[in-house]
């Protein structure tokens, strides 16, 4: 990702602030990358909220997107195969009504 946003763009936490996201269900089953771009400023969801670059926000964070993809499915995706393989969730068990 620093290929796009330059050195130090990148920040890892184990903080979880995904709001109201599908990502907690989505990262409950199989790995997850629950990114974060720049390039907006103001309250998100508030009046004052716009794009105020728009490379920053939108152009940028789709590149990162085709990066990942094009890493993971690369090599017949060697690398999603090996994720995937040292991930240790399964599915809960379906109830049936």
């Amino acid at each position: 990702m620093e290929a796009i946003g330059g050195p130090g763009c990148v920040e890892e936490t184990d903080h979880w602030d995904t709001g109201s996201t599908d990502m907690g269900d989505v990262s409950s089953i199989m790995p997850a990358v629950h990114p974060y771009g720049a390039g907006a400023v103001g309250t998100g969801h508030g009046m004052d909220y716009y794009i105020d670059d728009p490379e920053r926000a939108c152009v940028a964070p789709a590149k990162c997107l085709l990066i990942m993809a094009d890493r993971l499915l690369s090599n017949d995706a060697a690398l999603a195969k090996k994720v995937l393989a040292e991930t240790n969730r399964a599915l809960p068990p379906r109830k049936t009504i």
